[in-house]
Parts: C-alpha cells; structure tokens; sequence
C-alpha cells in the first residue's frame, strides 16, 4: 500500500508561503490601488519600482520557499522587508509623541486593527527565523551565528 509521505518541513513552508501568496496576489489584482497607497507614503517618485519589488518579494520568495530554494535567504528578505513596512503602513497606534516621525497608517485602520497587524508581522518574522532555523541548507556562517546564538 502506498503512503504518501509529506514532511513537516514542507507543511511549514506551505503554511508559511500562505501570507506572501494571498498579500502578492491582491496586491498583483489591485496593483492601482497598492502603487497609489505607496505614493501616499511619500515615495511618488519610485513607486511603481517599488511596486514591482514587492510583487517579486512576495511571489517569487514564495515560488523559492515552496520549492525548497535558498528558503533561509527569502526569509531574511523578508524578515527585512517586514520591518519598514509595518513601521510605514500599521503604526498609527503608536501615541503621537512617540511617532511624530512615522508616516501613520492605511485609511480606515483603527489604532488597535494596526496594532494587531504590527504584531501580526512581529510575529511572522518570528516564524521566519525558525523557518531559517530548520532549512538544512543555510550557508556554514548562518548556521554558526545560530549556534553562537542560542549557547550559554
């Protein structure tokens, strides 16, 4: 009898992959929509290359991480591009004093729906970083640092 076998390895990856797709795919289908709220965020002058390096971001890193490819790489592009992103987008519950720098957040978001998508992200990096954790592929210098890390 046959027994597919599907590792945990691979569940991890898909599951992980779920958030790039669905946010690339909106964002490929409303792409009006996405480069005008780029614009908004003060980066007219690039928005559109913007646009296209988030399509690749999202799509291709997720393309990489399904197939099993440079999977701890996507990662820390994407543990990188979480951050300037939640600080642009979904830090308008930050109290005004402590944010006068940051540009604010999408229309219609409430200062508790940002919080939760900031800690949404804050904890999708979270996972990442045990995603690159388990890639048995990351280079010798990514896994020492990891050991280095996690040692008394």
């Amino acid at each position: 009898m046959f027994t597919p076998r599907i590792s945990v390895y691979f569940i991890v990856r898909l599951l992980t992959c779920g958030i790039w797709i669905s946010a690339g795919l909106h964002k490929l289908f409303n792409s009006g929509f996405h480069i005008k709220g780029i614009e908004l965020h003060g980066m007219a002058f690039a928005a559109t290359a913007i646009f296209i390096v988030v399509l690749l971001i999202e799509l291709g890193g997720s393309l990489l991480v399904l197939f099993n490819k440079y999977v701890w790489a996507v990662c820390i592009v994407w543990i990188g591009f979480l951050f300037p992103a939640s600080i642009l987008y979904h830090a308008g519950w930050i109290p005004d004093f402590l944010a006068v720098n940051f540009v604010g957040s999408p229309p219609g978001f409430s200062p508790f729906t940002n919080m939760v998508a900031f800690f949404k992200n804050v904890s999708i990096a979270g996972g990442l970083l045990a995603l690159i954790y388990l890639d048995q592929s990351k280079p010798t210098w990514l896994r020492n640092i990891l050991e280095r890390s996690g040692s008394k």
